[in-house]
């Protein structure tokens, strides 16, 4: 029998084939953002910001400073949760926290505050994850003023950065856990630095970088040991039109570091996304421009995915004018991924969870509409869950703390291949690990039932 196929039917065919091959190509591409609770317009929790941290038990950590003096606050992934502290005029006046907690172990919580009363400039406070709350230190001007971004754990102590006094310069700044003693590492000019902002990023070789405007009053960066005996200020080109970068920097797999502007001399641009090398070498990745409908005003700065790429939102722009998450690679590929609705306002930054999504607050508005204060979102993009570490750097025989799940039945754990001789499984979100003589910097892969989980940033393994 001879079958005889017309021209019509193989043009049938060939479109079946390429709808097919498109939906796919889509669905590869395809991202789902979720509303997963809403903030009513009552409670210590209204007008949630973001970015949030994880802690080790997997829960989400953030901050208002709309409501009253302000909270900290957790939830889960699946959006249940409860207030850690309550802000008040009891504490010191320190004011309202702007930015999360730092949380560099199990029982005590490090986290800073705003200026609001009289001469303070806010505070340095640690609190237990039972909400006991207590001061380290008041800021003065002569400290540098008001503390900016979330404290840092770092070599020599719980480090920060200030805004810039009255009359003095930005300051880093580190408390000393165990001497329980505050100081100053570095001050810096007016000339060289008119304002801090952003948390620290530690790297490689014991190195701090920071971010602010410069005496220009246009972006500028810092590097500088963590000994304080090194200081470079990078000062950005203003004919680039970064403006001022007001999010920490993040560091990329390359090496490279990428962060975030709010806008640039030329007031056609509102915001920039920049790449920026070790030795301050600044180049533009993207601009956004007012109106735009791909989003602009980026805030929250940028979180690193496991695929490569960096992820953003913006409060204004897009489809609604109403904000959008974006993404962009380390060649500056840029893409839209998704608009905020009308009903869904201010978003806040986000953070990609150890299960491979992507969280995130809306400051205002939620789901059903305008009588909301915020919300809780995920945007799931079907990247695989990792492993992150409470603190990325350590030397062989030093005990590190591991975040992740399903970590019930791990059977291993490697640094860059070398597996560890001893790990305990304290939680199914959390173990610790002692680092194994023979390892180098690289991956941390922990085999659990069913598969393994690695890191999407390589461990430093220092001497």
């Amino acid at each position: 029998m001879e079958l005889s196929i017309n021209t019509w039917q193989i043009r049938k065919v060939e479109s079946v084939v390429l709808a097919v091959l498109l939906l796919l190509s889509g669905m590869a591409d395809a991202q789902t953002v979720t509303i997963l609770h809403v903030f009513r317009n009552y409670g210590a929790v209204e007008s949630p910001v973001g970015p949030p941290v994880q802690g080790r038990d997997g829960k989400l950590y953030a901050y208002t400073y709309e409501s009253s003096w302000g909270s900290i606050f957790r939830q889960k992934t699946t959006g249940e949760g409860g207030v850690v502290y309550v802000f008040g005029s009891a504490d010191g006046g320190g004011g309202s926290p702007f930015s999360p907690p730092l949380l560099p172990s199990f029982d005590m919580w490090y986290g800073t505050t705003g200026n609001t009363l009289g001469s303070k400039g806010g505070v340095l406070y640690q609190i237990t994850p039972q909400g006991a709350y207590s001061i380290l230190h008041s800021f003065l001007d002569a400290d540098g003023g008001v503390p900016v971004g979330s404290p840092i754990e770092a070599d020599n102590g719980i480090c920060g950065t200030t805004a810039g006094g009255r009359d003095v310069g930005p300051t880093v700044y580190c408390y000393n856990r165990a001497g329980l003693s505050f100081s100053v590492m570095h001050q810096f000019g007016r000339s060289e630095l008119a304002f801090s902002t952003g948390a620290l990023v530690e790297t490689r070789g014991d190195v701090l970088f920071g971010v602010g405007t410069g005496s220009d009053l246009c972006g500028a960066a810092f590097k500088m040991t963590t000994s304080g005996t090194s200081v470079h200020v990078y000062n950005f080109d203003c004919s680039l039109s970064v403006g001022s970068v007001t999010s920490s920097l993040v560091e990329g797999n390359d090496g490279n570091f990428y962060g975030t502007s709010t806008g640039g001399v030329d007031s056609n641009y509102n915001g920039a996304v920049f790449k920026m090398t070790h030795g301050g070498a600044v180049t533009v990745l993207h601009r956004f421009s007012s109106g735009s409908n791909d989003g602009w005003s980026p805030r929250g700065g940028l979180t690193l995915g496991t695929d490569g790429n960096l992820y953003g939102t913006t409060v204004w722009g897009g489809a609604s004018q109403c904000g959008t998450i974006f993404k962009i690679s380390a060649d500056g590929t840029y893409s839209k991924l998704y608009d905020f609705s009308i009903a869904e306002q201010a978003p806040s930054g986000m953070v990609q969870h150890t299960d491979g999504k992507f969280y995130g607050y809306l400051q205002f508005g939620g789901k059903n509409g305008y009588g909301n204060s915020g919300a809780l979102y995920s945007m799931a993009l079907g990247l695989a869950p990792f492993v992150a570490f409470v603190h990325g750097r350590g030397h062989a025989g030093e005990t590190v703390e591991i975040l992740g799940q399903g970590f019930r039945g791990a059977t291993s754990v490697s640094f860059n291949g070398v597996a560890a001789a001893s790990f305990r499984v304290v939680s199914d979100t959390f173990l610790t690990v002692v680092i194994p003589h023979g390892a180098s910097t690289g991956p941390v892969v922990v085999a659990v039932p069913g598969g393994t989980l690695t890191s999407k940033k390589n461990f430093s393994v220092t001497q």
